[in-house]
């Protein structure tokens, strides 16, 4: 009976089973206010556990044989590791320098030197945590009945919701409703954004969630290489950051939409009338 009722619902399930059990750990660890390292990060770990257990369940081994590949569809062209690495990066450059012709000043360098690679290896497997559920597990599923720009949004919105609890913290730095709800705005419209040119790495790589891991790591990567700013409120640099964001976002979906156009007439001028 559970097999079936998963079969039938796998991706409500798996979204109620992802945000309950983050919550559970995620409302608490907030209202605490405790810097304990594990608790943070395990609730990063939930979406790919519970995007493993349904599958075990619906699917059996072959099936969660099926979605770890994913995890380590590594061997797609170079050219997809410099969109998902570099990327956001030079989008987050860009939001920097934008601002400098009026009295912006450019943050300083603050390499971390050794400590790199360690951090880009121990980020890389907590984003792994969440991807493998939201683009390995979700996605697949919900592109098949809504198509990929609604599938994007979704995954992009319950992303977006799963951290939630966290702007409770927001609240305990003494920020007002205001400033409150103006974070809420920011990390919507990165979020969907974002989702949406993750979706088109996604597809375009051989479902790789490899890749949509490093794209999520890489939004914040720059912060290694430069001391950005992080006040608890919306900066002009995000708000930048958010509107190049969505104009790439746009521009994927408009070079999609042209490609799908060429590919579909050049098949109907082959087919014999």
């Amino acid at each position: 009976m559970l097999r079936t009722f998963l079969k039938k619902y796998p991706v409500t399930t798996f979204y109620i089973l992802a945000f309950a059990l983050a919550w559970c750990i995620k409302i608490p660890v907030v209202l605490s206010n405790t810097n304990n390292f594990a608790l943070r990060l395990l609730p990063s770990f939930l979406p790919a556990l519970t995007a493993l257990v349904i599958t075990a369940i619906i699917a059996g081994p072959r099936g969660v044989g099926e979605l770890l590949k994913q995890a380590g569809r590594w061997r797609v062209s170079p050219v997809w590791y410099l969109v998902a690495l570099i990327g956001p990066m030079l989008l987050n450059l860009l939001a920097l320098i934008l601002p400098i012709p009026f009295g912006w000043t450019f943050p300083s360098f603050a390499f971390v030197g050794i400590l790199l690679l360690p951090k880009i290896v121990v980020g890389t497997f907590f984003s792994l945590g969440e991807e493998l559920g939201w683009r390995g597990f979700a996605l697949p599923r919900l592109q098949s009945y809504y198509g990929t720009l609604t599938a994007s949004l979704l995954v992009g919105l319950l992303w977006w919701g799963w951290h939630l609890p966290e702007v409770m913290a927001a609240a305990q730095a003494g920020l007002t409703w205001q400033q409150s709800a103006g974070l809420l705005g920011r990390d919507l419209v990165l979020d969907l954004a974002a989702s949406i040119l993750m979706t088109w790495i996604y597809n375009r790589s051989g479902h790789s969630v490899l890749l949509t891991t490093l794209f999520h790591l890489s939004i914040g990567l720059l912060g290694q290489f430069l001391a950005i700013p992080n006040p608890p409120y919306v900066s002009l640099v995000s708000v930048l950051l958010n509107v190049l964001l969505c104009l790439a976002a746009i521009a994927v979906l408009v070079l999609t939409r042209l490609t799908s156009s060429i590919t579909k007439k050049a098949v109907t001028t082959e087919v014999p009338g």
